[in-house]
């Protein structure tokens, strides 16, 4: 279980997620949305704009504190792994059903990786972005490289959750290796 205490941002979202709690976490974290800037302008310079969306920290929203920039990195990442969580909460393994699934929001390091589940006898380690279509395969094979480590064993069940948007790709797997495309229905 994770201890929210010593969360830095998202105090009121469970990390530890299951059935009951799902749905409650995506509308928590739909309202912690609206708290943020929906409109971002400069009359400066184009430099001064993107230079003020990558270092001016934000006074509201989910990552207040931090740039636009970076906020919208974590969040779109976020809303990957909360809406994911819901498609793998309702996932069958080959028979092996996790009900408890603890993620990583934003940049945390509490877990190894960002969707971490176990059962008496198999485990589900996960990884999730939210990227460009430009930018997928890259984002894919780094984030399979963190996966795929020496340590691996027969008994884990591996997860790559993506923006539907990045490819065409339909959900897939490869061995013990599930890939699955989220769709963000804000």
């Amino acid at each position: 279980m994770i201890d929210h205490t010593k969360l830095s941002y998202l105090k009121n979202i469970p990390r530890d997620l299951h059935k009951d709690n799902i749905e409650e976490a995506i509308q928590l974290y739909k309202v912690k949305l609206l708290e943020g800037p929906v409109k971002v302008e400069s009359e400066e310079t184009p430099y001064a704009f993107l230079k003020a969306i990558k270092r001016d920290k934000l006074a509201t929203g989910p990552y207040a504190g931090v740039s636009l920039f970076e906020a919208a990195n974590r969040i779109m990442s976020d809303l990957v792994i909360l809406y994911g969580v819901r498609l793998l909460l309702k996932k069958d393994f080959d028979g092996i059903k996790f009900d408890l699934l603890t993620v990583c929001l934003g940049n945390e390091n509490h877990a190894p990786h960002d969707i971490n589940a176990h059962t008496e006898s198999y485990e589900l380690l996960g990884e999730a972005f939210n990227v460009a279509e430009s930018f997928f395969y890259l984002k894919k094979r780094s984030s399979m490289q963190k996966l795929m480590k020496p340590d691996n064993h027969e008994k884990r069940f591996i997860v790559l959750l993506y923006n539907d948007d990045a490819t065409s790709a339909p959900t897939k797997r490869e061995g013990s290796v599930f890939h699955i495309p989220v769709t963000i229905d804000l």
